[in-house]
């Protein structure tokens, strides 16, 4: 089109001549295909940091690697939802950042992984945007500010404790995918490097590991704190975390186990030399360095020392006073006087350990499972014993038969100086008395006087008819040991006795929870009970979790609505140590002591499912049941409850179910 036609078409005419209109050639449009490096295709597209729209629009299209967007038209990409120009802009900076090889792993990753990892998180930190990069640094602190804490954190913003929990979780996440799959290969490096050498990160192994370079805008105390919150695979201790103690059962039995260890091999062993020795036992043979450090941690009564970062030890620090006597008596050749015991516990574990006088020895020694007084001043096991153990048997048969002629309680102070029994010349009434009363033939009344426990039997008729009568007196609930306090002259009768009697005795009424009363009683008789702190919080203590506020009213003899509810309801809010979920008074509200195992609880959890579930499931189950008591729990230290739950079984699918049981 001329110039002349433009402008004669746009003034139009001259003498009513008619207008044509020019036609204008539109440029031919040209497509262009996205290209994508071909040494970068393999990248897995779900470890790279795309924007969640950009994500979903992989997950449409079935796209697992970058290399699957080559050759795709972005026109055709927009015809997805909510998958605009900005959606396209970012994938485009992703390709261009892969070609730059931003994603791929460089020399210093393999050469110097703690280094580089400290430097692309702190690099994916700068890069989060402002909201969660101040919420960020308020999470890890700094060497002068103390890290807030999530309900801290929700408090100052406004918004609950999962809001906060939520955003930390993006944040990190940002942080992951930012640099690619680069910090996930370095998170697992660090892993087998600690789990290698059976030694937890801290700050003072990440200074041994890259000394102070220069670069770096944080401590090694931060740096190792905003890896806990990245990632639940590397081992960690820090005296700075607030460490959740866990004194499960399980855990329990591993801290006494390492006890053993520190008695039998020295007071101080390296965590790679304790485990190894722990699999030498059988329950622990297949005890992993990630178990291994995950529960170590939690076992609030374990001394660790990290003078050598890289060769942390585990020391002892508590031991009681009876497992060191019986240690020492295990050693000895001969029954040994207190003052000896002192002094050999002294010399093997040293005063810090031995925190008693000797004057204390004695009762110490006195009341330890397994040791004897074998004379006057003297302790020890029955392999210390004069008499051998074949002569036992024909001790225990004469003294019956001496009671059964006697048809009285006779000492043991009385068969040696009479010489009421052959062949015990050399023989204490100490040792003599040791070995009667393992037979259950005979009853101890104390004072080295020894009776028939049929006696007792008969006495036990007697008893039947004075309960009702003691019951009557008091005239409120008493436990069997009130009974036995007031039936104190039938001294072969024990509290465990009186509660099997009581329970079978006509007239007498069980209250629950072992609190006994007259068939007459109401439950208001129930009022001083549901008002003693002591004993509901033991109450709650003993029961099976979940243990709800119903079935509780329920085993009182009262209804969950009633005013004595309410009244038991005020006595487990005065009690700190017992947990409620949720905290508001309903016949669901879950009860539970804070000395609740994580084996119980989790199995508790697995029973509500009622089916088959992996530890991710139960753990939310441990989030409704019990709140973040156990909710908090990670998945390592679940699955370790589960697996040391003989009722519990995992299948091939990694879930866990209860053990089937067979029929007889």
């Amino acid at each position: 089109m001329e110039l002349g036609d433009l402008v004669a078409f746009t003034q139009g005419k001259p003498n009513g001549g008619e207008i044509t209109a020019p036609r204008i050639i539109a440029p031919p449009v040209v497509r262009e295909r996205l290209s994508i490096p071909e040494e970068t295709w393999d990248l897995p597209f779900s470890e790279l940091p795309a924007s969640v729209r950009l994500l979903h629009l992989a997950e449409a299209l079935d796209i697992h690697r970058l290399g699957d967007f080559d050759g795709h038209y972005p026109d055709e990409l927009m015809q997805h939802g909510n998958c605009g120009r900005t959606t396209i802009q970012d994938l485009r900076t992703l390709i261009s950042r892969a070609a730059a090889g931003d994603f791929n792993p460089t020399e210093e990753d393999q050469t110097n992984p703690p280094l580089q990892l400290l430097r692309l998180l702190e690099s994916g930190l700068e890069q989060l945007e402002p909201d969660l990069h101040s919420l960020m640094m308020a999470r890890l602190g700094s060497p002068t500010r103390a890290p807030l804490t999530l309900e801290e954190l929700g408090y100052k913003r406004g918004i609950t404790r999962e809001g906060v929990r939520q955003k930390v979780e993006k944040a990190c996440g940002n942080i992951r995918h930012y640099w690619g799959p680069r910090i996930p290969l370095l998170f697992e490096i660090i892993r087998d490097r600690c789990l290698s050498s059976i030694c937890p990160l801290t700050p003072e192994l990440l200074t041994a590991w890259i000394g102070e370079p220069k670069g770096l805008e944080f401590p090694r105390v931060t740096h190792v704190r905003l890896i806990s919150l990245m990632s639940d695979e590397i081992p960690l201790w820090s005296k700075t975390f607030d460490t959740r103690f866990n004194e499960s059962e399980v855990n329990v039995r591993l801290g006494d186990a390492i006890d053993e260890l520190l008695c039998r091999f020295g007071p101080r062993l390296t965590f790679s030399d304790t485990l190894e020795r722990l699999r030498q036992e059988k329950a622990y043979r297949r005890m992993t360095a990630e178990e291994f450090l995950g529960r170590l941690r939690r076992i609030s009564r374990m001394a660790v020392d990290f003078d050598d970062p890289e060769n942390p030890v585990v020391r002892l620090q508590r031991v009681s006073a009876n497992y060191i006597a019986l240690r020492i008596l295990e050693d000895a050749e001969k029954a040994l006087p207190v003052e000896e015991i002192f002094a050999r516990a002294v010399a093997r574990f040293g005063a810090d350990m031995v925190r008693c006088d000797a004057r204390s020895v004695a009762n110490i020694v006195g009341s330890t499972p397994g040791v004897h007084l074998i004379d006057t001043g003297l302790y020890g096991l029955t392999r210390h014993f004069t008499l051998p153990s074949a002569e036992w048997r024909r001790i225990r048969n004469e003294y019956v038969r001496l009671l059964e002629r006697e048809n009285r309680p006779v000492s043991s102070y009385e068969v040696v100086r009479e010489k009421r029994l052959a062949r015990i010349d050399g023989v204490s009434a100490h040792e003599i008395a040791s070995i009667v009363r393992a037979d259950p033939r005979i009853t101890d009344l104390g004072y080295l006087l020894f009776a028939l426990e049929k006696w007792g039997v008969e006495e036990r008729q007697l008893i039947r008819e004075l309960i009702p009568k003691v019951l009557e007196k008091a005239g409120r609930l008493l436990t069997a040991q009130e009974i036995g306090e007031e039936l104190r002259r039938f001294r072969s009768v024990s509290p465990h006795t009186i509660t099997g009697i009581a329970a079978k005795c006509q007239g007498v009424r069980d209250f629950g929870y072992g609190n006994f009363g007259l068939e007459g009683w109401g439950v208001e008789k129930l009022e001083p009970l549901i008002e003693d702190a002591k004993f509901i919080e033991r109450t709650v203590s003993r029961a099976e979790i979940p243990l709800r506020f119903g079935a509780l009213c329920n085993r009182f003899g009262f209804r969950p609505n009633s005013k004595l509810a309410q009244r038991l309801w005020n006595t487990c809010a005065s009690v700190d140590d017992i947990l409620k979920q949720p905290d508001a008074m309903a016949t669901d509200t879950v009860l539970f002591h804070t000395s609740a195992r994580l084996e119980r609880a989790a199995a508790a959890a697995l029973e509500f499912l009622g089916r088959a579930a992996d530890p991710k499931e139960i753990k939310q189950a441990l989030g409704k049941l019990f709140g973040t008591h156990f909710g908090d729990a990670t998945l390592a230290e679940i699955k370790a409850a589960l697996r040391n739950n003989a009722d519990i079984d995992q299948g091939d699918d990694g879930k866990f179910a209860p053990q089937l049981k067979s029929a007889e």
